[in-house]
């Protein structure tokens, strides 16, 4: 977990080894890919997330009122959403070809699982690679990127209200509903670009190369396929929002939560382009500990430095 004592020394200064030196100090073993261990998570993700479906099924029998079983669809949603996090996961490092040593596994369980979560899979697979690629550059990293300084300073308004407690609850409650849509329909917080990005669009210019539009068309047909499904298994508007939108507004929370902390601390540092090298960007986030949901999400934001 993270300690509440500020840091000894920031992280400004170029670290004094190299990317390889860290490597080294890995064991091995902790770099080997089981592919039937990930398969044990997936299907146990998947079945706690079966489970939690089937029993919110009696929800609508129980004779709590109307407020009472909205409330417990409620709980359902938070409680499902936290589960179908866990799968979110593992499609992720399906994304950094860590679920198992065969592409092809990787791709198809990242792909399928993904897309029934409503994720482009291969479109967020590069544009999140490119992300890494410049974690904290101001200047070209792909996700929450800070306002520069000179821009924050020409905007005089925006200092004067940025203690207010009701807009902080308002800018909140904007990022965790509308973040995540808004980053994979128009490359929302990325670097600042002249035309228009999107994770559904192939021809999008910043964000992918011309060897990768094929598998964006992918993305975008597994999407539409999951949705598909969706309608046919559900009877309808109401049963699809009750049983899949709720856990789907939570996992969008847990995503944009996690990766907004990950990458956002007074103590954090971003760089410009001139300044910004691999080991200084990478080492600039941030581990916190999550407790039991460090379990079920595989601790995807307890190890995020090493990652």
């Amino acid at each position: 977990g993270m300690s509440s004592e500020p840091f000894p020394v920031l992280p400004l200064d170029n670290p004094p080894f190299q990317l390889k030196d860290v490597r080294n100090a890995i064991p091995k073993h902790l770099f080997e890919r089981s592919t039937a261990r990930s398969f044990y998570y997936l299907f146990r993700d998947a079945l706690m997330v079966a489970v939690a479906g089937y029993l919110a099924t009696y929800i609508d029998t129980l004779p709590v009122g109307t407020l009472g079983r909205t409330l417990l669809w409620l709980v359902y949603a938070m409680v499902q959403g936290t589960l179908a996090t866990g799968l979110w996961v593992l499609a992720h490092e399906c994304g950094h070809s860590a679920f198992s040593p065969s592409s092809l596994v990787n791709d198809t369980v990242g792909f399928v699982v993904h897309s029934l979560l409503l994720v482009p899979y291969f479109s967020w697979k590069f544009t999140h690679a490119s992300h890494h690629a410049a974690t904290n550059n101001v200047d070209r990293d792909t996700v929450f990127v800070p306002t520069k300084r000179e821009e924050w300073e020409a905007d005089a308004y925006s200092e004067m209200i940025e203690d207010v407690p009701l807009l902080n609850v308002v800018y909140l409650l904007r990022q965790v509903v509308a973040g995540w849509p808004a980053y994979i329909i128009a490359n929302a917080t990325s670097y600042p670009t002249e035309k228009f990005n999107s994770h559904f669009y192939p021809a999008s210019p910043d964000i992918f190369k011309d060897s990768q539009r094929r598998r964006v068309w992918y993305s975008v047909f597994g999407m539409l396929a999951a949705a598909a499904l969706m309608v046919v298994l559900s009877p309808s508007l109401l049963d699809w929002t009750k049983y899949y939108f709720g856990p789907y507004f939570f996992v969008n929370y847990w995503l944009v939560m996690y990766t907004y902390l990950q990458h956002t601390d007074e103590r954090m540092a971003h760089y410009r382009n001139e300044a910004w090298n691999f080991s200084r960007g990478a080492l600039a986030t941030i581990d916190r500990d999550y407790g039991i949901f460090d379990w079920f999400h595989h601790g995807i934001g307890c190890t995020h430095v090493c990652h």
